[in-house]
């Protein structure tokens, strides 16, 4: 399951997760979205059966153990690829991540994933 927390103090260290995070912000101190292994492989799947060309900013999340960075011009057209990817609208984890998203617009930041 993605979570999605603002003003978050402590993570509990016994999870493991692909954080999403917004820029800067590598100790998740501020909003985040954690997203399991299996959710992940769910998430990479759905974007990589579309074709070659579609969802470039997804598929580069595609590596659980691996760091990524979407810059603050980025967010825009990550939110649109998530949409798209999550029709009809079924998958929490993609709402919730385009909820930090949106989080991060507003607060003209990138997104990072972090492997935990």
């Amino acid at each position: 399951m993605l979570i999605v927390r603002r003003k978050v103090g402590k993570r509990n260290s016994y999870h493991m997760g692909l954080l999403f995070v917004l820029e800067g912000d590598e100790a998740a101190k501020e909003s985040y979205s954690e997203l399991n292994l299996k959710d992940h492989a769910q998430f990479i799947k759905l974007a990589t059966t579309e074709g070659p060309g579609m969802f470039p900013l997804v598929r580069r999340a595609n590596r659980f153990y691996g760091d990524v960075l979407f810059e603050t011009d980025e967010i825009k057209p990550f939110i649109s690829e998530l949409r798209k990817l999550n029709t009809p609208n079924e998958l929490l984890f993609i709402n919730q991540l385009v909820e930090l998203c949106e989080i991060a617009l507003a607060k003209n930041r990138g997104i990072e994933t972090i492997a935990d």
